[in-house]
């Protein structure tokens, strides 16, 4: 502000949201440059072994994606587990006929690309954010 009052920096899924002394930096957990995606944590399921402890529910090399917002871990695919990320309890079991190989959050769903282990093929898969989850259409 010219005039030396604070200013309110934009903060919506159409412009951003943004911070900082003169709105030029976009909030913690956005991504630059639009600051409109959530950043979120991805690794593969080898570094996180305390998730993957049945073998059922994965072969070691499924991604894990984070919906820090909903405090929320996706990883398998063949069931895809979904955690609450505070004490790994189980939220919803889905069967994604597929691995999780990486994935994002978005203001209203979780994206996962899918890999078909027969055909090794990729897809995405839309999910619905929070605890109660499912498949989108």
């Amino acid at each position: 502000n010219p005039r030396g009052g604070a200013c309110a920096c934009l903060a919506d899924g159409e412009h951003g949201y943004w911070g900082g002394a003169f709105c030029d930096q976009c909030q913690a957990g956005y991504l630059a440059p639009h600051c409109r995606e959530q950043s979120v944590a991805i690794a593969l399921t080898s570094d996180v072994h305390i998730l993957m402890t049945d073998a059922r529910y994965g072969n070691g090399t499924s991604a894990v994606v984070l919906d820090a917002e909903h405090g929320l871990l996706y990883l398998g695919g063949m069931p895809l587990l979904v955690l609450r990320s505070s004490d790994k309890a189980l939220v919803a079991e889905l069967d994604l006929r597929g691995m999780v190989r990486s994935g994002s959050v978005t203001r209203t769903a979780v994206a996962l690309c899918v890999q078909d282990p027969d055909t090794q093929d990729t897809r995405v898969v839309w999910l619905s954010r929070g605890d109660t989850c499912s498949v989108q259409s």
